[in-house]
């Protein structure tokens, strides 16, 4: 029972680092190849609404780890959007 509360536990670390990790690539992506300002903020706004959308589209298909992935959709719009925001 413990051993699998582990697993469980590694997983939904995974999800919340793999989908912080990602979000950190592609704005360290936008940063070196777009300028300050509407270059950067819209791709950054697309790559962040395709990585939502993939979200959802797990947090649909994993029943086990649904609030795992929309808590992850949470933090990514809280993050990413200032980031967005930021950048203009």
């Amino acid at each position: 029972m413990q051993e699998n509360n582990r697993q469980t536990t590694a997983i939904k670390t995974l999800i919340y680092g793999g989908n912080l990790l990602l979000m950190i690539g592609y704005n360290i992506y936008c940063r070196l190849n777009f300028t300050r300002g509407l270059d950067f903020s819209i791709p950054y706004a697309i790559y962040l609404g395709l990585h939502l959308f993939v979200c959802l589209l797990l947090a649909a298909i994993f029943e086990k780890f649904r609030k795992t992935f929309i808590l992850s959709i949470v933090l990514i719009l809280l993050i990413g959007f200032s980031t967005c925001y930021y950048g203009i």
